[in-house]
Order: structure tokens, then C-alpha cells, then sequence
């Protein structure tokens, strides 16, 4: 028998298998048998299983082939990779190549008829008429956002309103708001902290939510997501000398760390953490949270006491996109996307052991995520998909083409005037060197704030000046 020449490299997601407990890449599929590929030669194989996606029914229709249901033999091997083909007369088998060859051939006449919104719209049931409707600007984006227009939202919003909730309904927290661009940095040190609060409110469409009922005690200043938003080092201490006067709580938010800013970075928390001593009476606390994004942070950490690392949102990794709706099945399986390696309790010793991580940064992120013990901070109701140190906005301003990426130097600041609007629908946005979505019902809906306060969130985020 010669090697099997069927239909090659079916997307790993449609068919996969295993060898024992082996994962095998299958590179060739027919109704008389499959190739596949492992790193390493087999000697025996007990039983093979075959996992075949099938569209209609959102799951994996698995086949497991016996020793004597089939003959399989070595046709292939290179110094990287053996091959091995497999012949069957299983009946099941053919049957189920049989209709992934339908459904796969069915993907490949879509693709070929139309652009990507084509293809979803015919798999999947992706609105493409909506993909033509945009806002004018972000700000009417905003506007829309937080007057909660569509479906099911004003529903929410008139529910919250109909009930009077009062911020004393919900369990005690901490409210915190996001400083974490130059123009917010200045109108932060130019205004007095009663009239910038209510600006900030005002300004985002949201002067009347319950949020704004309560006193902010502390402003995050810094952007997890973009270095060259970081406040340079005179201005920061200007806004931590008016925190400290107007009694704020502060965490200094850290993006990613370029190696050529490990050396300034450093030093600049040498001169943070002798600030924090010198303030420490007047202040009435020892220690100043740092959001680390970055394994360096952590590092430079050591030996500073006054400097408590938190785990930031890059680091708090974990499936989050506006599309996931329209994923095959994910309305069976959204659960499984509740818990990342954060919930594990030997992950979390090791950061509390080892770095004296013991806050994590959540986002409310369109589905429900599991708070593990302790206590957490939940930023809402915008939420990261993509980051890039590679700006997209950049080079899209700069060359005209958003192919162009690159790292950008004595960056001209392009964000504080340009975005990225992308239909009304998906509910995004691209801001300076990231993609964000909005959670259209965090906001509104007090279920979902109940339960993650009661869960252990005892801090409250709000990020809506993005």
C-alpha cells in the first residue's frame, strides 16, 4: 500500500485525532484512510480516534479505530517529522468523511463567493448588512453607548431606574476612575478634584448613573496598554503631590517594558519608592500599587517596600472578543471561558510567594468571569481584545497603511485626535495601539454588578474616558 493522497491539511479545527494520548496532525483525509504526522516514531498504537467538526450540530463527532479495524504503516520520515498512513474499512468512519468533505467543500465555495462578512453571514448568521453602519465620531459611539440604545439595554437601564438603585443597594467597594492619557492628566491638575469628577461624568453621558453617586478614592494614573501614554516624570509627581493633597488612593498603571526602558524605568521607581517614604506620615499608608504587565516589573520591585505589585491586564489573559456570539456552538460552551490559569490555586500561591502578587485586575468582558478568593479589581465596561507595541494608528497617520507598523519614536500623538470606528454592532473600538470592546450591560444591568462584588471584587474601575 502506498501513502494515503487524499484531501491535505484540513484546518485543525474541522479534524484532529489522537494516537493513544498522542495529538496527531492529520495532513491528508480520503474515505479509504488519513495521514498523519508526529514528532517522534510510534512503536505501537492501541487505539487511534478521529475527531471530525460537525457544523450542524456545533460539536466533534469522534471515531476511535482499533488495532484490528485498521493497517497503518510508516510512509514518511524526515529528520523533523514522521508520517504515517492509515487504512480503514470502518463504516462510521467513511460516513463521517463523508460529510466533513460536504460541509468543508461547502466553507471553500463560500469563501471563494465573497469577503469574510459573506462567509460569516452564510456559517454563521453574521449580521454583513450592519458591517455599512457607522457612527460619524467617537464621541456620538459614545453617546449611544451610554444612553443605552439597543436591544435589551434601555430595558436594563429602565429597570435600574424604575428600582431607584442606590449605590448603598450593593455590597462596599472601592471606586476607582482611569487617568491615563496627557489630556486627562492636565485637566486632572488644572481643576479642582469636586469639578473634575463631575466633568468626567458629565463628559462621558453618564452624570445620572449610580456609580456617580459615590466618592471616588482612587485614580489609576498610567495606560496599561500603550508606553508613550505614560505621564513623563515631572508631570507624574505633579499629579501624585495633588492626589495626595485631595486624600486619593493612587496606582501607577504600567504597560509592557521595552528593553531599552528597563534602565529608566528602574529609576524611576527608586525615585517613587524614596517619594512614598517621604509622604508615608502624611499619606497615612506604606505602599503605592504598581500594575505590572510586564515579568520585569516584579523584578525591579525587589527591595522596594513602598511598591506593591498588582497583576495587570495583559497579564490576566484570557479569550475576550465582541465577536464571540457568532462562534460555532460557544453559546453550549461560554462557561469554559469563565476560569483562566488565575483560578488555580498553586498560580496564585506562586505569585503571592514569589512576586507578593495578591490583587489581580479584572475586565467585565460580555460574558461571566469567575472572581477567585481574594481581593480583585473589576474595570468596566470597556475591555481589551489586541494590543500592539507596533502602533496601527501610527501607521495608518503616518504611511497611509495600517501594514506599516512600526515602534514609534518620539511618538507625535496621534490617539489624543484619531480612532479607529468600527461598525455600530460590534460594539469596538480601535484607541491609540489597542482594539477595545464594550460591555453594553455592565452598566446597566445590577445582577451582573451584584454578583461580581458579591464573588469578591471590592474594587470598581471606570474606564468610560477611554
Amino acid at each position: 500500500m502506498e501513502k494515503i493522497n487524499g484531501i491535505p491539511m484540513i484546518p485543525f479545527g474541522l479534524l484532529g485525532g489522537f494516537c493513544d494520548h498522542l495529538e496527531i496532525r492529520i495532513t491528508g483525509l480520503s474515505e479509504e484512510g488519513f495521514s498523519f504526522r508526529v514528532p517522534e516514531k510510534i512503536e505501537k498504537a492501541a487505539c487511534l480516534e478521529i475527531c471530525f467538526f460537525d457544523f450542524s450540530a456545533d460539536c466533534y463527532r469522534k471515531v476511535q479505530l482499533a488495532e484490528k479495524e485498521r493497517e497503518m504503516k510508516l510512509t514518511e520520515e524526515t529528520p523533523f517529522f514522521f508520517i504515517y498512513s492509515v487504512w480503514t474499512k470502518n463504516g462510521e468512519y467513511r460516513e463521517q468523511v463523508k460529510r466533513l468533505v460536504t460541509d468543508y467543500d461547502n466553507y471553500i465555495s463560500l469563501k471563494l463567493a465573497g469577503d469574510d462578512a459573506y462567509l460569516s453571514e452564510k456559517m454563521v448568521g453574521y449580521p454583513a448588512e450592519l458591517d455599512e453602519v457607522y457612527a460619524e465620531s467617537f464621541e456620538e459611539q459614545k453617546k449611544e453607548w451610554f444612553s443605552c440604545v439597543g436591544d435589551g439595554i434601555q430595558e436594563c437601564r429602565n429597570t435600574w431606574e424604575h428600582k431607584k438603585c442606590n449605590i448603598t443597594d450593593f455590597p462596599e467597594f472601592e471606586l476607582a476612575i482611569t487617568i491615563d492619557r496627557p489630556e486627562l492628566y492636565y485637566d486632572f491638575l488644572q481643576k479642582d478634584w469636586t469639578r473634575f469628577c463631575h466633568d468626567y461624568w458629565k463628559n462621558n453621558f453618564l452624570e445620572h448613573h449610580t456609580l456617580s453617586q459615590k466618592r471616588v478614592t482612587r485614580i489609576y494614573i498610567g495606560n496599561q496598554f500603550c508606553h508613550n501614554l505614560f505621564p513623563k516624570k515631572k508631570l507624574l509627581f505633579q499629579v501624585l503631590e495633588k492626589a495626595l493633597e485631595n486624600n486619593l488612593a493612587v496606582t501607577l498603571a504600567f504597560s509592557y517594558i521595552r528593553n531599552h526602558l528597563l534602565e529608566e524605568i528602574d529609576e524611576l521607581l527608586q525615585e517613587l519608592e524614596v517619594w512614598c517614604q517621604s509622604r508615608e506620615k502624611e499619606a497615612g499608608k506604606e505602599q503605592e500599587e504598581i500594575i505590572v504587565n510586564d515579568w520585569a516589573m516584579p523584578i525591579l520591585l525587589q527591595g522596594k517596600p513602598h511598591l506593591k505589585p498588582v497583576l495587570g491586564v495583559l497579564l490576566n489573559k484570557r479569550r475576550k472578543d465582541v465577536r464571540l456570539p457568532y462562534k460555532h456552538g460557544i453559546g453550549n460552551h461560554v462557561d469554559s471561558l469563565a476560569e483562566n490559569n488565575l483560578n488555580c490555586g498553586f498560580y496564585q500561591d506562586y505569585l503571592k510567594n514569589t512576586f507578593d502578587i495578591q490583587r489581580f485586575e479584572f475586565e467585565s468582558c460580555g460574558y461571566k468571569v469567575t472572581i477567585p478568593d481574594g481581593h480583585h479589581s473589576l474595570h468596566l465596561p470597556f475591555f481589551q481584545t489586541n494590543t500592539s507595541q507596533y502602533c496601527t494608528l501610527y501607521a495608518v497617520c503616518r504611511y497611509g497603511d495600517r501594514e506599516k507598523q512600526k515602534l514609534p519614536e518620539n511618538c507625535p500623538k496621534y490617539c489624543e485626535q484619531k480612532v479607529f470606528l468600527y461598525p455600530k454592532h460590534l460594539k469596538m473600538v480601535g484607541r491609540y495601539n489597542s482594539l477595545f470592546g464594550y460591555d453594553e450591560k455592565i452598566l446597566w444591568d445590577e445582577k451582573q454588578l451584584q454578583d461580581y462584588l458579591e464573588q469578591g471584587i471590592d474594587r470598581i474601575v471606570v474606564n468610560v474616558s477611554l
